[in-house]
C-alpha cells in the first residue's frame, strides 16, 4: 500500500477485530468512487486502470450523489451504500467513511 494518500483520502486502517480495512475521506476533495477505486487498487497494489470499473457495479456518479458530505449532526441523516466491488463488500456513508471487507472473511 502507499504511504503516500491521495489528497482528501485518509490512510488505509486495518481492523483485527473485523478482518476489515477502512479509511475516511473528504468529498469536498476526492468523489466517494473515486476514493473507493483508490482503496481497492491499493489494496491489490495494482494501478485504478488495472482492477473492474466501478461502473461495473454501482452508478459511480449516483455513489458520489448520494454520499456526498453530509455531517454528521446534519438533519439530511447519513447515507449508507453498500456493494460487492472486486472481492470486497464496500461500505460508503456520507460522512466520509468506506470500509472494505474481503468476501473470503464475510463467509467464514
Amino acid at each position: 500500500m502507499s504511504d503516500c494518500p491521495t489528497e482528501g483520502l485518509e490512510p488505509v486502517e486495518y481492523d483485527d477485530e473485523t478482518s476489515s480495512f477502512r479509511a475516511g475521506f473528504d468529498s469536498d476533495q476526492i468523489a466517494p468512487s473515486r476514493a473507493v477505486v483508490k482503496l481497492v487498487s491499493e489494496l491489490g497494489e495494482q494501478q485504478s486502470t488495472e482492477i473492474e470499473p466501478l461502473y461495473a457495479v454501482v452508478d459511480p456518479e449516483a455513489l458520489d450523489s448520494l454520499c456526498a458530505s453530509h455531517p454528521l449532526d446534519s438533519r439530511e441523516g447519513d447515507c449508507v451504500v453498500e456493494f460487492t466491488y472486486c472481492d470486497y463488500h464496500v461500505t460508503v456513508k456520507s460522512y466520509g467513511y468506506i470500509k472494505l471487507q474481503p468476501l473470503s472473511v464475510e463467509s467464514e
